[in-house]
């Protein structure tokens, strides 16, 4: 079994994205950078961001060959700015057939609407696949935080979602029909 040790270099990887070097250094409350999701996906570390938030309604995510993390490959990065909709960003991503699923949540802690997309891991296209409204409440006051895949069926895919601050991430499965 191979260690993994910390590395430095997706740091650097980032930061070389003009759009993203704006936010290096700022936090969360001030659109600042804030890694939420993290996939892997034909050997690219695929990284989601809860922030900053993009111009029209975009999402950043960042992908970088994994053994350009983990060992002396070229970066071959890339960046993706995702229509999830103004003011939300990435907070979970999970890989599924061809593409990714996106958990989409608010940016800020502020109430706002939370959906599960799906992008083909090579675009800036994503589109809606479930608007989470019943989900989480009419308050919103459940943070939607995780999204694990649970299997395909012939109704669609069944995901399961776990939440901030509540006990156990009080998991909720749902099935996302299939269109």
């Amino acid at each position: 079994m191979s260690v993994v040790e910390r590395q430095a270099e997706l740091r650097a990887i980032i930061a070389q994205e003009p759009t993203l070097s704006n936010y290096l250094d700022r936090r969360l409350e001030d659109n600042g950078r804030t890694i939420e999701g993290v996939a892997v996906r034909h050997g690219q570390i695929l990284v989601g961001f809860r922030g900053p938030s993009l111009a029209n309604g975009r999402a950043a995510v960042r992908s970088v060959a994994v053994d350009a993390i983990f060992g002396d490959a070229a970066a071959s990065a890339h960046f993706y700015r995702l229509p999830l909709g103004g003011g939300r960003g990435v907070r979970d991503l999970a890989t599924f057939g061809g593409g990714v699923l996106v958990l989409a949540r608010p940016t800020t802690s502020d109430p706002g609407r939370y959906a599960i997309g799906w992008w083909d891991g090579e675009s800036d296209d994503a589109r809606l696949l479930k608007d989470l409204a019943g989900v989480v409440g009419k308050e919103r006051t459940r943070k939607a935080e995780a999204l694990l895949l649970l299997d395909e069926g012939p109704s669609g895919l069944r995901v399961l979602i776990l939440f901030d601050g509540e006990k156990e991430g009080a998991p909720v499965a749902l099935t996302i029909p299939r269109t």
